[in-house]
């Protein structure tokens, strides 16, 4: 694979939790905690409005940028770490030579002064275009919009959000892709300790789970009854896209190599059966039932062999967060009614 010839720096968010020191969880905390200080009194939320809906979408905006902020940077810090995790579990299935999987290791999470910079302006753009789309493509409404405490918490929460996830999400694209290079080129795989595989599917599955995690926050937009396409549909098609996209990426390319090795595999135990199988159709003696017998159970073996990179633990954690975004609509109507009934309405 081709690695790069200029110095790697981590991506912002992956320094700052360095620098802070703190467990993920905490750190997405922390900035859970800072964002729902910003948002919440910039939103309204402690001076209710008489108008009921206006009052929850404009609470529910603000929750809203808060927990989805801070849970995409902790979850987004964690992958990465547990990325170069799993790979380095992967190492002994790996035939690359030390010093460069320590340089593959170096670019997770990070990337060259160059790719930085263009992907700070391209989220940056996705943050404009969207905040403009929102202000109706009206520029007059647009700077309108900056006078206007919930109407900033749209805008700068818009803008803050695209700029992070972009962030988080071309992380976990660029280390999909060097899986799957990796799976593609380098690696080995034995068909005796299919549990050695199992890592590759870590770094299939998590990221798809975080961006899947993400989804669970957009009920708190409709909050109030009012859904907005274009607020809600832009970053949910985008989580959702690139949920899929990382999840094939890297387990198929697994998958291929696994199956190549798999589909040789039986190739050459039919051929030693077949070998040991008299051409007259003869009953089969003792000694050629003995000799069979080791070949049989191990071709049972091969056949039975999954071949995809995945644990049997996977299913049930899929399947559960499959199940969480419906459960959280429900959820955001039971909230609704929760607010509601605390204003006295």
């Amino acid at each position: 694979m081709k690695l790069p010839e200029q110095a790697v720096h981590p991506y912002w968010f992956v320094a700052l939790q360095a620098r802070l020191g703190m467990p993920h969880w905490l750190y997405g905390l922390l900035l859970t905690a800072v964002l729902l200080l910003i948002f919440l009194p910039l939103s309204g939320a402690f001076a209710p409005l008489e108008d009921r809906a206006q009052y929850l979408t404009n609470v529910g905006t603000g929750l809203f940028f808060a927990l989805v902020l801070g849970y995409s940077l902790a979850t987004g810090t964690y992958t990465v770490a547990r990325t170069r995790q799993a790979l380095t579990e992967l190492r002994p299935r790996l035939d690359l030579d030390d010093a460069n999987f320590t340089i593959v290791q170096a670019t997770i999470g990070g990337g060259t002064r160059r790719q930085l910079g263009v992907l700070a302006a391209i989220s940056l753009g996705l943050g404009l275009t969207h905040a403009w789309l929102l202000a109706d493509m009206n520029l007059a409404a647009f700077r309108f919009m900056f006078a206007d405490g919930p109407a900033f918490v749209v805008i700068f929460g818009t803008l803050l959000t695209w700029f992070c996830v972009t962030h988080i999400v071309s992380a976990f694209v660029s280390n999909a892709i060097k899986t799957a290079t990796l799976c593609r080129e380098h690696l080995s795989v034995d068909l005796l300790q299919p549990a050695s595989l199992t890592p590759i599917g870590t770094i299939a599955l998590l990221p798809a789970l975080v961006l899947m995690g993400a989804q669970v926050f957009y009920p708190l937009i409709t909050l109030g009854g009012q859904f907005n396409v274009v607020a809600i549909a832009p970053g949910f098609i985008a989580t959702l896209g690139s949920l899929v996209f990382l999840f094939a990426t890297t387990s198929w390319s697994a998958h291929r190599q696994i199956h190549a090795a798999k589909t040789s595999a039986l190739q050459d135990i039919n051929v030693r059966i077949v070998a040991h199988t008299p051409a007259d159709q003869a009953p089969l003696s003792n000694e050629t039932l003995a000799a069979l017998q080791p070949l049989l159970s191990h071709r049972n073996y091969l056949q039975g062999l999954s071949s995809w990179p995945f644990s049997e633990s996977v299913l049930p954690r899929l399947l559960f967060y499959l199940v969480l975004p419906p459960l959280t609509w429900a959820g955001a109507a039971l909230m609704e009614n929760g607010i509601q009934q605390l204003l006295g309405g």
